[in-house]
């Protein structure tokens, strides 16, 4: 979003009107001292962040954890389903051999 000149003047138009033509330069002022102290805080807030970083990048502890002594259980061996060979009985119920006759 660009804001022209047009809209520019407006917006100054409005605050002088809002506070006023002899308030315009105290509310300037304030306006810059509260950028000024929020980019300040930010600046600290982005310091205090990289020290805490830095405190918490610890050396890697090269030695080796204690592991208790339980039996591994041995894994079940799997079993292989093959499909037996098609037979007559295997056929759907509903299935109908010959014609099919539309008497009830």
């Amino acid at each position: 979003m660009h804001l022209g000149t047009p809209e520019i003047i407006l917006i100054v138009a409005v605050i002088a009107l809002i506070f006023g033509i002899g308030k315009l330069p105290q509310v300037a002022s304030a306006l810059g001292k509260s950028i000024k102290a929020f980019k300040d805080g930010q600046k600290d807030a982005d310091k205090d962040k990289l020290e805490e970083e830095k405190n918490d990048a610890k050396p890697v502890d090269t030695t080796a954890e204690v592991v208790k002594n339980e039996p591994v259980k041995e894994a079940e061996p799997t079993v292989e389903v093959q499909p037996s060979p098609a037979t007559d009985n295997d056929k759907p119920a509903d299935s109908q051999q010959g014609p099919i006759s539309d008497e009830k």
